[in-house]
């Protein structure tokens, strides 16, 4: 199994009124992390 750390900070605009990460940006944060795992094994 491979593993991948991918570290990302949130932005404010990401946030619900009560400072919790909004659900629906997850999947962008998922997105991106197989972005950059791919690119670390040079598949992208």
């Amino acid at each position: 199994m491979y593993c991948y750390t991918y570290r990302h900070r949130v932005r404010y605009r990401e946030c619900d009124p009560m400072g919790v990460v909004y659900h629906t940006h997850y999947l962008d944060y998922f997105e991106a992390t197989r972005t950059e795992a791919l690119r670390a094994m040079g598949l992208a």
